[in-house]
């Protein structure tokens, strides 16, 4: 189970901060999307019972604009979702 989740800076310009918390060892995938839905970054994460945090580095090669940001699990539940602002 994730308990909390935090996605800094929010707009972003070259690179994303990813905090999650959860009470279980677990793996999960993070899946970022652009405006028409297409897939632009993608990776899979193993978490440890506690607070996990990563890069989500290579942004600057995007177009500005919106994006979501999603977390599922192996069977691809949504676990957590976000909007998020590139300029």
């Amino acid at each position: 189970m994730i308990t909390k989740v935090t996605v800094r800076p929010n707009p972003f310009y070259t690179v994303l901060t990813l905090d999650v918390t959860c009470e279980t060892n677990r793996n999960i995938i993070v899946r970022m999307f652009n405006e028409d839905g297409r897939i632009v970054k993608m990776f899979s994460w193993y978490l440890v019972k506690g607070t996990n945090v990563t890069a989500i580095n290579e942004l600057n090669n995007l177009e500005n604009g919106l994006f979501v940001l999603d977390i599922i699990d192996n069977e691809g539940k949504v676990l957590f979702t976000t909007k998020l602002t590139k300029e």
